[in-house]
């Protein structure tokens, strides 16, 4: 689910997502081979999925791979996860991507390693803002992949 309101995003943990347009991965604008193309926006833009998981404690590996066109901020359960091309410090809705991603590394996907304790049973958010280098940028790309694995576990998503 996406959507572009930061005042619903900041709500990770209990937020009512059912008004949010929903659609397929990879979201996005500019013709990078968006599935669902979202409409051309503010400088960020904001992604929440749950999965459910039954026993955290078999997870000895988590990897969230993400194909971000420009910066992206994770968040698991509410609590911030992984930074990606994006500034130290507070992020608001109003800060920019650190550089442009463009080129082969649009394409590219990063595996990200989250902590397997950000994990909880039964449901689990996981968010995403997105963040573009500037307001004029052509184009906007997201996808996200989460593989976990351990003590005779081994589960993949199709992602946000």
């Amino acid at each position: 689910m996406y959507a572009r309101d930061l005042a619903l995003f900041e709500e990770l943990s209990g937020i009512d997502t059912s008004a949010w347009p929903t659609g397929s991965a990879q979201f996005g604008w500019g013709a990078k081979g968006e599935t669902t193309t979202i409409a051309k926006g503010p400088i960020t833009s904001y992604y929440v999925d749950h999965i459910d998981v039954a026993d955290p404690s078999a997870f000895r590996t988590a990897t969230l791979s993400l194909h971000v066109d420009d910066g992206a901020v994770v968040y698991i359960n509410g609590v911030e996860a992984a930074r990606l091309n994006m500034p130290n410090g507070r992020i608001t809705a109003n800060t920019p991507a650190s550089t442009y991603v463009s080129g082969l590394a649009e394409a590219r996907w990063i595996d990200l390693a989250v902590p397997a304790t950000m994990f909880r049973t039964g449901d689990n958010s996981i968010a995403v803002e997105v963040h573009q280098v500037a307001l004029n940028s052509p184009d906007m790309v997201f996808g996200a992949r989460l593989r976990a694995s351990g003590a005779g576990l081994r589960a993949s998503g199709a992602g946000l």
